[in-house]
């Protein structure tokens, strides 16, 4: 117990710093560098060489739900702080009554219950440069917008009103499913801006359906 209570503080790697400071420098100037091709490449997309566009998701998605959420599992904490001034933008997305049909949104769900919510306050590490921690802070939500409107204009190309709100539908489910399968919390912006977006679509969905059905009905009440 004597030795116990006159040990000093445990032994660090104090050795490793310089060369984890080393690396993060190398790996953030390249980040920035990936997101904003991938920005360019965004913006720059020709409808017509994005491949057949069906209810199915589209690959864009992917591509960015899997690039989205690499970022902040890579600088979570700094990429949170950086977003925090824009948090109050988007209101998270009202709690439905019954479980969610998607697997996807009951696993963040589940996750979200188990977290405790992130702090808009949140600071950032003061290990390596955090004006790029900033920077890639914004051009992820300029992807995150550019993408959105990108899968708009690819809805736009099926004549279908239901196959656009389908096609919608899926992707935003998709890009839902990959931010919970690498345990994204559901307090992220980007999270709830997605799942803003999918609720509405899904909203519009059933209501579309629902009129099919019962016009008269509704339009009786």
């Amino acid at each position: 117990a004597r030795t116990r209570a006159t040990r000093g503080p445990a032994p660090t790697a104090s050795a490793l710093d310089a060369f984890l400071g080393d690396c993060e420098a190398l790996v953030r100037p390249r980040l920035l560098t990936i997101l904003s091709q991938n920005l360019e490449g965004v913006k720059k997309a020709e409808l017509s060489r994005l491949g057949v566009v069906s209810t199915a998701p589209h690959y864009v998605a992917r591509r960015y739900g899997e690039l989205h959420a690499t970022v902040l599992a890579l600088f979570p904490d700094e990429c949170r702080a950086a977003a925090a001034r824009d948090a109050d933008a988007v209101s998270p997305p009202a709690s439905p009554a019954a479980s969610p049909a998607s697997p996807a949104l009951r696993k963040i769900v589940e996750f979200a219950s188990r977290r405790s919510s992130v702090s808009s306050n949140a600071s950032a590490p003061t290990i390596g440069n955090t004006s790029a921690a900033a920077q890639a802070a914004s051009l992820m939500e300029e992807l995150r917008e550019r993408t959105a409107d990108l899968l708009l204009r690819l809805a736009r190309r099926l004549k279908k009103d239901k196959a656009k709100r389908v096609f919608l539908v899926n992707n935003y489910d998709l890009i839902c499913s990959i931010f919970a399968e690498r345990d994204v919390s559901a307090h992220e912006t980007d999270v709830v801006f997605w799942l803003n977006k999918l609720h509405a679509e899904r909203e519009a969905f059933v209501e579309d359906a629902l009129r099919e059905a019962f016009a008269d009905l509704i339009d009786f009440v």
